[in-house]
């Protein structure tokens, strides 16, 4: 139950995302800059969630070695170019 508010929560706020970045938008150049400023705040968000939370920010080698090649492929060969 606490995943389903969960998920429409953050369905619910999408439109408050769009409305900030709307009204961001007239106070910096372009579009670009707004939507750039968005993420960036986003991430520093997650990244201070992380640290607070005691979680481990980067990979370590032994992780990072352990990563099959193909994951790091980030979805290049995703299911748009396999369907099309």
């Amino acid at each position: 139950m606490g995943l389903l508010m969960l998920g429409l929560v953050a369905g619910a706020v999408v439109p408050f995302q769009t409305a900030v970045n709307s009204r961001l938008r007239t106070y910096v150049i372009s579009p670009f800059v707004s939507s750039l400023i968005s993420f960036m705040v986003g991430t520093i968000f997650l990244i201070v969630i992380i640290v607070l939370s005691g979680g481990q920010l980067l990979l370590t080698n032994a992780q990072l070695h352990a990563i099959p090649w193909w994951m790091y492929l980030g979805g290049v060969l995703g299911d748009n170019w396999i369907n099309n």
